[in-house]
């Protein structure tokens, strides 16, 4: 005999929901529980884009070429110095022997100011003799068709570098905060007084201590003048607080000057870097453009998070339309990554891409200064460290390890609720492709599981029923050659 079964079965709904693209910035609003289930809450150490995640930049010691008859030899560099702090890139044009020689300056942890040659089989390095107790600014210049390198700190003399040797000090002369030159026309911020500049016309670098240079004085609320810049067709100050348009004097004409921006925060000062059409700086507001008439904030939310309590700290680049900035960021997430295992100043570097407006970010280093290597020999970004490599130049490469070990690579998405906010979901299974092995986490309100997936060429399918309202996933992984395509995920709704 049959009876009729009374009980109602439970309506459900499956759909499927993928990452579309992984491209979208991180968003860093941790509790958040929007439905922009393809939105990454944080993500570091991959690089983000067409689809896949990939190896992120790495950073190995730096190599030079042999030899100029054969460039794809390259050799590791070996320094002397035990501790390297700063860097600069110099291409020296002498006029008596009519050839261009590029160098790496370097300041070492005593102050003492070094350069060698780009390519390795001349690099023997020389002590310039010059001597520094503070961090100088660098700025070139030409002599008699002849490039020349000039040093200045707010403690120090100017120190002028001619291919290399030093050619004289100047103990009495103006020290210079920020210096740029314009139209054959020399800016200077001053050390002694960092509310004027000097500015003057054919500057003679070679008899510094007898220059006499005219004067400007800012007397309002814009704050402290912090760097000069040429851009464009101007020269622009940034102050703590504001940026002002320098316009260029003549002879029968002094400066003027117009404010172009105020900000409500501290602009950071050695954040500020030219990138082609724009200038990028950071606040504690945001990240900003500048193109010469307007400011405007960039879509970058995990700037929220970079620590910029000590501003001197932070270095900034531009390198081929990317923005490269290196700073402390607090990543919420007690994890442990690279330099963190021990004291940092910096862990990481944020990388904007000016024309499609992504973000990628190198966690784990802890990266001093930068300098980009650039001849028709070479393109490569160099880097010193704070900390356990502080004895090394590193170069940035794209393999995703730092000095030969790969990192941890993370991609974490928003909560999400799916779009059904008071009702239960189970997400049934994932369909994934993974070249290395690499680890899926789901956390939901009710449970979390992690799942160990194999490296495989083929998409696989894996099982997970994991029930809950809201929901967060991440993917893991510290294999290198890394490439994991946009997974698919199965999701039932209880109605």
């Amino acid at each position: 005999m049959f009876y009729k079964n009374n009980l109602k079965t439970r309506k459900t709904k499956t759909f499927k929901v993928g990452f579309e693209t992984f491209a979208k910035n991180p968003m860093v609003d941790y509790e958040d529980k929007k439905n922009g289930f393809d939105e990454a809450n944080i993500h570091y150490n991959f690089k983000v884009s067409k689809g896949y995640l990939e190896n992120g930049y790495g950073i190995k010691s730096l190599a030079l070429p042999t030899s100029y008859s054969d460039l794809s030899v390259e050799e590791t560099v070996t320094f002397p110095s035990n501790k390297i702090d700063y860097i600069w890139d110099f291409h020296w044009f002498g006029s008596q022997l009519g050839k261009t020689y590029n160098y790496v300056f370097y300041l070492d942890g005593n102050g003492n100011l070094y350069y060698f040659d780009e390519i390795k089989s001349n690099s023997m390095f020389q002590d310039t003799g010059a001597d520094f107790t503070s961090v100088p600014t660098c700025f070139p210049y030409e002599v008699n068709n002849s490039d020349v390198l000039v040093f200045s700190s707010f403690s120090d003399g100017i120190v002028v570098c001619v291919g290399g040797n030093v050619t004289t000090s100047f103990a009495n002369a103006e020290k210079m905060l920020s210096c740029c030159f314009h139209e054959n026309c020399f800016y200077g911020i001053l050390a002694t007084d960092d509310n004027q500049i000097v500015f003057g016309k054919d500057i003679d670098v070679l008899h510094w201590d007898q220059m006499a240079f005219s004067t400007y004085t800012f007397y309002d609320e814009g704050g402290r003048l912090r760097k000069l810049i040429s851009f464009n067709d101007y020269v622009y100050v940034f102050r703590d607080r504001s940026i002002v348009k320098i316009y260029p004097f003549s002879v029968n004409t002094n400066i003027s000057v117009t404010n172009m921006y105020y900000s409500s925060s501290l602009i950071v000062a050695n954040s500020i870097a030219s990138c082609g059409e724009l200038i990028i700086f950071l606040t504690k507001d945001g990240l900003y453009s500048f193109n010469g008439s307007i400011v405007s904030k960039l879509d970058v939310k995990i700037v929220e998070k970079i620590k910029i309590g000590f501003p001197d700290n932070i270095a900034s680049l531009c390198y081929h339309g990317k923005y490269f900035l290196a700073c402390n960021i607090d990543f919420g997430d007690n994890e442990t990554v690279g330099c963190e295992s021990s004291t940092y100043v910096n862990n990481a570097v944020l990388i904007y891409d000016i024309e499609s407006k992504q973000v990628e970010i190198m966690r784990g280093v802890d990266i001093k200064d930068f300098a980009t290597l650039e001849n028709v020999y070479m393109s490569k970004i160099l880097c010193t460290f704070n900390g356990g490599n502080n004895s090394k130049i590193g170069e940035f490469t794209t393999d995703g390890s730092v000095f030969g070990t790969s990192f941890a690579k993370k991609w974490k998405s928003k909560k999400t609720d799916f779009g059904y906010k008071n009702n239960t979901k189970i997400i049934k299974n994932v369909l994934i492709q993974a070249s290395q092995d690499c680890t899926l986490t789901v956390v939901s309100d009710a449970e979390s599981k992690s799942f160990s997936i194999a490296g495989n060429q083929n998409l696989q399918k894996i099982k997970l029923n994991i029930k809950g309202k809201v929901f967060d996933i991440s993917i893991s992984s510290t294999a290198a050659s890394q490439k994991i395509k946009v997974p698919e995920f199965e999701v039932e709704v209880l109605l």
